[in-house]
């Protein structure tokens, strides 16, 4: 294992790591950056985050004389978690996105399958979705699809189901099976690491 870099402390410095920092696999600058409420204590006014980063540089004596407060770089470690976690959280969104297409597409082929079942994406949702897919549109047999208790009668679901599915349809359907069926395979793979 290789040794830690010592830390820099002038802010001139920590420009050229910032600049840096994408190319650079591990390092520790916790007591670099400083952060834009410490620099205008000292003054200057109102600051953007570029207008503080510039600020910094203009003033490398004040982060080394201890003037201003440095900022929380959190070890690389929890800079892992925390992309993790973001990641899962944007992958989970976008599986609620494809989850809502697939709802407007079955709304658009006159399907009232979320005023039957509770989650579309479920057992008996997913196994109607499949089936229509397939090119089946019989009411009937779609209902009989159904398994364990649904939030409708018999006849609700029937009436619900039925509807004109084109092969578009059935096309936006498929597309957004696969891309959820790939998100969640994404999600595990995050998960694990977490």
């Amino acid at each position: 294992m290789s040794p830690r870099p010592t830390p820099m402390r002038s802010a001139s410095e920590t420009m050229d790591l910032i600049r840096f920092y994408g190319q650079v696999n591990y390092v520790v600058f916790r007591s670099l950056s400083s952060s834009v409420e410490s620099l205008q204590a000292v003054g200057g006014g109102r600051l953007s985050s570029c207008r503080s980063a510039v600020a910094a540089a203009e003033r490398p004596d004040l982060l080394a004389h201890g003037l201003i407060r440095s900022s929380f770089v959190p070890p690389a470690p929890i800079h892992e978690l925390r992309d993790l976690t973001r990641s899962r959280k944007q992958l989970v969104r976008e599986i609620a996105q494809h989850t809502l297409r697939i709802q407007k597409v079955l709304e658009d082929a006159n399907l009232k399958l979320t005023s039957v079942v509770s989650d579309v994406m479920r057992m008996s949702g997913l196994a109607m979705i499949e089936a229509i897919i397939q090119g089946e549109q019989d009411p009937e047999r779609l209902a009989d699809l159904s398994q364990g208790r649904l939030k409708a009668s018999r006849p609700a679901v029937i009436a619900a189901l039925k509807g004109v599915v084109t092969p578009h349809h059935g096309f936006l359907l498929r597309l957004y099976l696969t891309q959820i069926d790939a998100l969640e395979t994404a999600v595990q793979g995050v998960e694990s690491r977490l």
